[in-house]
């Protein structure tokens, strides 16, 4: 009805039912590239069973895919992990739930994933997650460990005191908020308590391209393993990486033992193009 209100559209009826019919026909979905049969030596059953716990409590309406069960599993079994997928297929979901099964497997309730994000924009985006709560450290102003007089500040989302309770599982941050005074006051009392459970980098690739006006990014980001309990795993996630970007930064980090590699083209096949 509404296309028959409407006759300057240039489209009819018909037209527009066979667009919307074949929007879905023309691109099908191609299988995930990334199984979870290929890392059979990854699957730890009794890190799995502790998985499955974690989602039966959280009820989530869609199943993990691939990526995300074999990146949980890994960080889980104190496994290095390095992910590489496309914007938009869920990277963040593995520290987010990674934060729950690392606070039942090493015993530590109120155990912190601390994770570095370098814009403010996929910061706020993650408060709403329905996952876990989620802690802010932000700056004010421009992004800078400076904090003289009139220059900018660090800011958390929420007390220090329900941080240090173990209310928020995850902890997100500019790199140049966790170096503040704020910052380093906060880390250096989760480090008392042993309360790191492992650290995350997010967008790795704009800590290596940024080095002209964010030099002590990448530096920042993977000092924060100080102060993390021993054994933590550490997790690097991007949407697009060369191999030569992974292997520096994976050699950046200092990683002592192979990390895990979840590798797949950047491509978005779900996303369907159709010309009206």
């Amino acid at each position: 009805e509404a296309m028959e209100e409407l006759p300057k559209l240039g489209i009819s009826r018909e037209h527009a039912r066979r667009n919307y019919i074949n929007a879905g026909l023309e691109a099908p979905e191609k299988e995930s590239s990334i199984r979870i049969e290929d890392f059979s030596d990854v699957m730890d059953a009794s890190v799995e069973a502790v998985l499955e716990e974690v989602l039966e409590e959280l009820s989530l309406p869609y199943r993990l895919a691939p990526f995300q069960r074999v990146g949980v599993v890994a960080l889980g079994s104190g496994r290095h992990l390095v992910t590489v997928v496309g914007t938009g297929e869920g990277k963040m979901t593995i520290p987010l739930i990674s934060a729950l099964v690392a606070r039942k497997i090493q015993a530590q309730p109120k155990g912190v994933m601390v994770i570095t994000q370098p814009l403010t924009g996929l910061m706020m985006q993650q408060l709403e997650n329905p996952i876990c709560s989620v802690a802010v450290l932000s700056m004010s102003g421009q992004l800078t460990a400076d904090t003289e007089d009139g220059g900018p500040k660090a800011h958390l989302s929420c007390s220090r005191e329900d941080l240090l309770a173990g209310m928020f599982p995850v902890l997100l941050g500019h790199p140049e908020s966790f170096a503040s005074p704020l910052g380093q006051s906060l880390l250096a009392a989760l480090q008392r308590n042993n309360q790191i459970t492992g650290i995350c980098i997010d967008e790795f690739h704009t800590n290596l391209h940024w080095s002209a006006f964010r030099p002590e990014m990448m530096r920042q980001s993977t000092g924060l393993r100080a102060f993390a309990r021993k054994g933590a795993t550490v997790c690097i996630m991007t949407a697009t990486a060369t191999e030569k970007e992974v292997h520096d930064v994976v050699k950046f980090v200092g990683l002592r033992s192979k990390p895990v590699m979840l590798l797949q083209n950047p491509v978005q096949d779900h996303i369907k193009l159709s010309l009206v």
